[in-house]
């Protein structure tokens, strides 16, 4: 079974939220609450790797204690659906829509009445 290289650098999720076109594949994070400050990191396949061997790595990931949230696409579309509705939407906000987004599997309507 491979080994993981490194863990990539890790980042807030203010500076993920606030460049969302700059990253690639799945966003890994530790369980629990999302604050601003939480760090995690991007993770993509590795398509020199077998499949079963890309599977490996990615439970080493888990086994380590994290956990595959989003993708970059996911985030960027979340962020901009919220872009669409909002002025000027918050670090606050978008980090909403994007939970909102992992816990759903749908975009925010920041319209609806008790919306979580």
């Amino acid at each position: 079974m491979p080994r993981a290289r490194h863990t990539p650098p890790l980042q807030t999720l203010r500076g993920i939220l606030r460049q969302p076109d700059t990253h690639a594949g799945w966003l890994y994070l530790k369980p629990g609450d999302w604050t601003l400050d939480t760090t995690g990191f991007f993770y993509g396949a590795d398509i020199d790797l077998a499949p079963e061997d890309e599977a490996a790595l990615r439970a080493q990931l888990e086994a380590a204690g994290w956990v595959c949230t989003v993708s970059s696409e996911d985030i960027e579309d979340a962020i901009a659906n919220t872009c669409d509705q909002l002025d000027a939407p918050s670090d606050a906000e978008l980090l909403r829509a994007v939970r909102y987004f992992y816990d759903h599997d749908a975009f925010m309507d920041w319209d609806a009445p008790h919306q979580p």
